[in-house]
């Protein structure tokens, strides 16, 4: 309890770490936080995090779900990246922002949804997904920006529908 921010590289490299609950007061991680936790399989997010910054969940392998809280406005660089065992992401309707490489190798990752209008992407974001992955958009802007763009994804790989 009163817990408001993780300092970067507070648990990174904590290889058996399994699992993190985290106390709704808290509202901001810092970079690298959890990256290389190798083991981490459970991260509870609290509904009041507005803040992650790069990394945090980078080189965390086996994390099972990637469940972003509702206000976080910005995915930062390669907050994903490597993961083994994610299948399906939702990106919550109040995102404004996906930067460089977030779910890069990303091996498992099939569906991805929007649930908003993005509106900046960084190179490379879902470069790496496996054959026959989706991304669902609700905005022709979104669905336009991100059909066979190589800046983004592997078109031969991915395909974007526009829902």
């Amino acid at each position: 309890e009163g817990l408001v921010h993780i300092e970067a590289f507070a648990f990174a490299g904590c290889s058996n770490l399994k699992e993190i609950n985290l106390p709704e007061s808290l509202y901001r991680i810092d970079d690298n936080a959890f990256s290389g936790c190798e083991s981490l399989e459970v991260a509870d997010l609290p509904f009041g995090v507005t803040r992650m910054d790069r990394s945090v969940f980078n080189g965390c392998l086996k994390l099972k779900k990637a469940e972003i809280p509702p206000k976080v406005k910005v995915l930062d660089i390669a907050m994903y990246r490597d993961n083994k065992t994610i299948t399906k992401v939702v990106i919550p309707k109040m995102m404004e922002e996906v930067r460089m490489d977030c779910f890069r190798s990303c091996e498992n990752l099939m569906e991805v949804e929007f649930e908003g209008n993005v509106s900046v992407f960084g190179e490379g974001v879902f470069r790496g997904l496996p054959q026959g992955s989706v991304i669902k958009v609700r905005h022709q802007e979104l669905f336009d920006k991100l059909s066979e763009n190589s800046y983004y994804l592997n078109p031969e790989n991915t395909t974007v529908k526009l829902m």
